[in-house]
């Protein structure tokens, strides 16, 4: 079991305001004491400062910390690698489609030139591999490494932090990635447990307020949404979870 405290802390979506008035929270909530910062993912598209908030991340990582903050990998992240790694010109258009519009804007290029998933056509693809290119080449190598390292979970004796979830009927050990990533209904509708309480983000929650389940504890709380927000968990010890919240404005009571 961790004495430290850990502020696990989910998606952000761009939304670089909420997260830096929730860093600052959480410096007041930490009081001067050593502490672990584990972000669930989804970091990037949706809202206006994806790039930016991959520039605070790595400032983030750069910092000497008694405890190492980890940075896990969200579907989103997945996408973008996949992208500029792999320049998948179909992925690209559909990418654009939920979200990444405003991470290629954010990245200083112009989101009206990533045509619709809908438009077909060889000229459309060779178009979009083109655009893959040049966003791979404007992302840089520091972003690059930064989404290529991202590990998918990670655990302590009593948490599985990871993105979207687990399926329940395999060891914590031998999880598919795409459950990890993407993972929904299965997931989210099931009564049974691992051997640690999951945290993860990737689904927002019917209240808009961070939920705790039995055998999960749920932390989108749909920051990019106009009223949601983004929340951090506060795990120590044995004491019970409790929760920060922020929006693009100010810190927000909780509960």
């Amino acid at each position: 079991m961790t004495d430290h405290k850990i502020y696990a802390i989910g998606d952000i979506h761009g939304h670089l305001s909420a997260l830096d008035i929730l860093l600052a929270s959480i410096e007041e909530d930490a009081a001067g004491e050593p502490y672990q910062l584990i972000f669930v993912g989804d970091y990037i598209d949706r809202g206006p400062k994806s790039k930016q908030v991959i520039d605070r991340l790595i400032e983030l990582r750069k910092k000497d910390w008694k405890y190492r903050p980890v940075f896990l990998e969200g579907n989103h992240e997945h996408a973008m690698k996949q992208i500029i790694n792999g320049h998948d010109a179909e992925l690209l258009m559909g990418w654009g489609g939920f979200g990444g519009r405003t991470t290629f804007e954010s990245y200083g290029l112009d989101p009206s030139i990533i045509p619709e998933a809908d438009e077909k056509g060889s000229a459309v693809l060779e178009h979009c591999k083109d655009l893959s290119k040049m966003f791979a080449n404007v992302v840089g190598e520091e972003h690059r490494e930064f989404l290529n390292g991202l590990p998918t979970y990670y655990k302590t004796p009593v948490y599985f932090f990871c993105h979207a979830g687990v399926d329940f009927d395999a060891s914590l050990n031998w999880q598919k990635k795409e459950d990890l990533l993407e993972i929904r209904k299965p997931f989210l509708l099931s009564s049974k447990k691992a051997d640690r309480i999951i945290v993860h983000g990737h689904t927002i929650t019917k209240s808009f307020k961070p939920e705790i389940y039995p055998n999960r504890i749920a932390i989108d709380t749909g920051v990019f949404l106009p009223w949601g927000a983004l929340t951090a968990c506060v795990l120590q010890g044995s004491d019970a979870p409790r929760f920060l919240m922020t929006n693009d404005r100010h810190a927000l009571q909780y509960p």
